[in-house]
């Protein structure tokens, strides 16, 4: 047996095999490394977009701020540009992972720039009243109250600038919570917080209180005054009583004839139910206001402010009627100069003196006022006060209340014209504006009943509760 060195196997597939695998692998990195790249550019994307947006958002709302606070340059906003960097903190986070505070944050945020600027257009208009008042001055019709809280006038007067007023005004905005709060405080100039306005309501400073000015009023209660006085008359009961002068005829004349003034009780007499009706119309801050500061005569009681009445109450009744007759005297004493002229009379009169085609307040014009509150006025006239069911309309006066001799309650139903004008009609008679046989009252008489008809052509509506009936 030979032997024989065994056959060697040569192998001529193995290289082709790992040139093979390592292409083959090299393909696969290329792949991966390709998608790892396009997923690093698709977030760095994303992030990218996230900045931007977060970016362009703290941009809008910075303008925003800007705007505002270039049109407020005496309120310092500092404290918005440094919630602006938490904003933008809460922003790069991932929106799925923000807490229900962030989101609150953010969005109180982003309404930031019209909430404040919503906030200070209000503040603004609240201070109109104050800044016309201040300029009125204290203590006047139109001005402001003298009796403020200590304090009032000055931090008002910062806040709103009057007079350049010493001290700072502070923007507070809290964007924590569900809705955002924003506070003014305002500053003395030793840097104490004087005071604060929260979310535009300017009470938080407590309020500054104004006198109503009543001289248009009171001109118009003048005038009636006068015509309810028949002041042309010489028999008019507005001279009764009143002692006699003599005065000249002319300048230079030699020849006198008698005078007498008019009677200053029998016009206060005359205006008293115009006056309450007229106090009645104002609040009790109003009304004190203007008693203790302008009707009120020197060594006369001050009322104690109040800003409402108490129904009911002793005290509220007994001020008002020292309102109402303080009211009345002012009337007579500043805008009845008519009190002060004489009338002349006697044998220099060659004929009766003449009323006025149309006396000095017409018919219309009674109507007009009395009817914006006629319950009050058939009150002020009789002693009664009717009954008045605002529901249906209908005004009643119980038959235990009434002097005439007619049985059982009389119903006014105001829905129906002609029991309308009755009670119009009723109310004018009255008040004895126009109870004589002159001309003047015939007229008068004539206009007011054309008044009532053309108001009672209108259409007819229950009033809402609170409300008198008017047209």
């Amino acid at each position: 047996m030979s032997y024989r060195n065994p056959k060697q196997i040569v192998d001529t597939q193995s290289g082709q095999y790992m040139r093979d695998l390592q292409k083959s692998l090299a393909g696969t990195f290329s792949n991966y490394a390709s998608e790892v790249k396009k997923e690093y550019e698709r977030r760095a994307k994303l992030n990218e977009q996230v900045v931007a947006k977060s970016q362009e958002r703290i941009n809008r709302i910075s303008g925003q701020i800007n705007q505002v606070a270039n049109a407020n340059k005496t309120t310092n906003f500092d404290q918005m540009y440094d919630l602006l960097d938490e904003y933008g903190q809460y922003m790069k986070v991932n929106p799925s992972k923000r807490t229900r505070e962030m989101n609150a944050f953010i969005n109180n945020m982003d309404n930031s720039g019209t909430t404040i600027k919503n906030m200070l257009a209000n503040t603004t208009a609240n201070g109109q009243d104050f800044m016309s008042g201040m300029e009125k001055g204290l203590g006047v019709m139109g001005g402001v109250m003298k009796g403020q809280k200590e304090g009032v006038i000055e931090k008002n007067s910062i806040m709103f600038g009057y007079n350049q007023a010493p001290g700072s005004k502070k923007l507070n905005f809290n964007p924590r919570g569900l809705a955002a709060e924003i506070r003014i405080d305002v500053l003395n100039e030793d840097g104490k917080n004087v005071g604060s306005s929260l979310n535009a309501d300017m009470n938080n400073l407590d309020p500054v209180y104004l006198i109503p000015d009543e001289t248009s009023d009171m001109q118009e209660l003048a005038k009636m005054g006068a015509s309810f006085m028949d002041l042309k008359n010489p028999n008019s009961p507005a001279y009764k009583g009143q002692p006699e002068s003599s005065i000249p005829e002319g300048e230079g004349s030699n020849k006198y004839r008698k005078s007498r003034l008019p009677s200053k009780e029998y016009f206060l007499t005359k205006i008293q139910p115009e006056a309450k009706a007229q106090v009645d119309s104002l609040t009790a801050a109003e009304s004190i206001a203007l008693y203790n500061d302008v009707l009120r005569k020197e060594g006369d009681v001050v009322l104690k402010f109040q800003e409402t009445w108490v129904d009911g109450s002793e005290e509220s009744i007994a001020a008002k009627e020292i309102i109402t007759k303080a009211y009345a005297e002012h009337v007579a004493n500043k805008f009845s100069p008519f009190l002060s002229e004489g009338l002349k009379f006697g044998s220099v009169l060659d004929k009766p003196i003449e009323t006025k085609e149309g006396p000095i307040e017409t018919g219309k014009d009674f109507y007009d006022k009395v009817r914006k509150n006629p319950i009050s006025y058939f009150l002020a006239y009789t002693g009664i006060e009717p009954k008045y069911d605002r529901d249906k309309n209908i005004i009643t006066l119980k038959a235990g209340d009434r002097k005439d001799s007619e049985k059982g309650d009389k119903v006014y139903n105001m829905n129906n014209p002609n029991e309308r004008i009755s009670f119009y009609t009723k109310l004018l008679e009255y008040s004895q504006a126009a109870k004589g046989n002159t001309k003047g009252d015939k007229l008068m008489r004539k206009q007011f009943e054309d008044a009532v008809r053309a108001g009672t052509a209108k259409k007819l509506k229950p009033k809402a509760k609170k409300k008198l009936p008017t047209d």
